[in-house]
């Protein structure tokens, strides 16, 4: 998957595009299929949706996880993702963090 290439989209412009597909998405998630103008967004279910992420994460986390250190001491670092947590969170955001 490509990465968003912020200086040829404006926050702003991608913003709209995505609340108002949002509007009509209701209870299904958004599917960014690719990052070039047009935006082309596909309605998915939360499944398809959570299920994608798992994946992306699961082969994040095979590529990246550090079990012991130079020593042999068992570490067990995954230093190449984070976890976002808040109040202001939207509900997708606590959704995915409580799952």
């Amino acid at each position: 998957m490509k990465s968003l290439n912020h200086a040829r989209i404006p926050h702003a412009t991608l913003f709209q595009k995505v609340f108002k597909a949002r509007a009509v998405a209701a209870n299904k998630s958004l599917y960014l299929l690719n990052v070039s103008m047009p935006l082309h967004l596909l309605q998915v279910s939360w499944n398809f949706a959570l299920d994608r992420i798992a994946t992306l994460i699961k082969q994040d986390r095979d590529a990246n996880f550090i079990a012991k250190n130079a020593a042999g001491t068992t570490v067990n670092r995954w230093i190449s993702t984070g976890m976002l947590a808040a109040s202001a969170s939207s509900t997708e955001t606590a959704y995915l963090t409580a799952s």
